[in-house]
């Protein structure tokens, strides 16, 4: 099969189109297509090809030929979001629009849309959100997230558009950059083991569902394949973990003492975020496999190869 992986070059595309193109034909597109974090990759099966979700024309272009799309690509993260509203609408949402468009034209047999599970429902009561639970988020990022998903189930009506919409929680694993701003196991692992300053927002007791890549992929390559067409499925660990509780198992793992500051909590920022992962076990016969002291631990073997 062919794959277009819209948005390919970041931490998920960069593990995604590897793990597909061992058994299909995957085409990535990507405004920095030529990123030398990739260079490593080599599977045959896999192309490139330069292009931005805003661009119509890039868009359909990519998609001629695929049989299936997997869309991944963002402009920005929840902690700018609120920074811009109007360019996250004017680049996320049109952009998915474009790529919707595109793929009526193109008659895809399946769209694949990463939402996000950490902010599309915003404050939770301490009960783990189900699919069906209210939607409130206060980012940006979220509310484009969620309007994308209401497009795409109307594409699905009104244009019989099959799709899996995946919230996904917070994921983690390697090949995920301590130096970016977006991937809170990543940060703190870095800087626990340079024993440089970990900043806090609050006092610590945020808590969030982490999910290691792995079963990423895995939940993708389920709900690509599956018959059914029409797909809102949460996608984490179902487990919660609060920060200090993570940088205490990450101190735990490297055998160092963290360097903690203590800020103002953020206005963007939702307490506890955890996700019912129910629907996705009895749909798809997924359950993610990774324990989280093993992801991080296993993070921090390679980081100690390199």
């Amino acid at each position: 099969m062919k794959i277009l992986v819209i948005g390919g070059t970041g931490f998920i595309g960069r593990h995604l189109s590897p793990y597909l193109a061992k058994n299909n034909h995957v085409l990535v597109m990507a405004r920095n297509p030529i990123d030398t974090k990739i260079s490593s990759c080599s599977e045959s099966n896999i192309s490139y090809v330069k292009g931005d979700i805003t661009d119509r024309d890039q868009v359909f272009a990519a998609m001629e030929g695929m049989d299936y799309v997997i869309h991944l690509a963002s402009s920005v993260i929840p902690s700018t979001s609120n920074a811009d509203p109007v360019f996250d609408v004017q680049t996320n949402l049109v952009g998915a629009l474009n790529i919707l468009d595109a793929a009526v034209e193109h008659k895809i047999k399946k769209l694949v849309f990463l939402s996000s599970g950490g902010t599309v429902y915003g404050e939770g009561s301490g009960v783990p959100f189900k699919e069906d639970a209210p939607t409130n988020p206060i980012c940006s990022y979220g509310i484009v997230k969620l309007a994308i998903e209401k497009y795409i189930k109307m594409y699905n009506q009104l244009y019989d558009v099959p799709y899996a919409i995946l919230r996904v929680s917070n994921p983690y694993g390697p090949g995920q950059l301590g130096d970016k701003p977006l991937g809170v196991v990543s940060i703190f692992l870095d800087r626990i083991k340079r024993e440089t300053l970990i900043e806090i927002w609050g006092d610590g007791s945020t808590s969030r569902d982490f999910i290691h890549i792995d079963d990423v992929l895995s939940a993708i390559d389920s709900v690509l394949w599956s018959p059914n067409n029409q797909h809102l499925l949460n996608i984490g660990s179902g487990k919660l973990v609060s920060i200090l509780e993570l940088i205490n198992l990450i101190s735990e793992i490297v055998s160092k003492r963290p360097n903690l500051s203590y800020k103002p909590s953020r206005s963007f920022d939702v307490e506890s975020v955890h996700l019912n992962i129910d629907k996705a076990r009895s749909e798809i016969d997924w359950t993610p496999k990774i324990d989280l002291y093993d992801g991080i631990s296993l993070m921090a073997s390679l980081r100690n190869n390199i």
